[in-house]
Formats: C-alpha cells, structure tokens, sequence
C-alpha cells in the first residue's frame, strides 16, 4: 500500500505538469491550395467517390 501511494506522490506532479498551454501558430503543415484534376481524376470522381 505504501508503494501505491509513493506512486500516486510521485506521478501527480508529472500529470499537473503536463497540461500546460501550447502556443500553436497559424501555420498548417496541410496544403490548402486548390488542386488541379486531370480528366481521369474528374471521371473518378463522378464515378466512384459521388453514388
């Protein structure tokens, strides 16, 4: 028992710890740009991806 709540002493510091706030930038690491579909990406996406 005395080992459990060492543990417990011990991991609560670390679990406080890390929930701290992360300053994110607007950069995304996704390409929003638009996409250029060639014929056969235009017939597949009528054909398969749209029912």
């Amino acid at each position: 028992m005395k080992k459990f709540i060492y543990l417990m002493l011990l991991a609560c510091p670390l679990i406080i710890a890390s929930c701290g706030d992360d300053d994110l930038d607007s950069n995304s690491i996704f390409d929003t740009s638009a996409i250029k579909r060639t014929d056969f990406d235009n017939w597949l996406l009528e054909n398969y991806s749209k029912p």
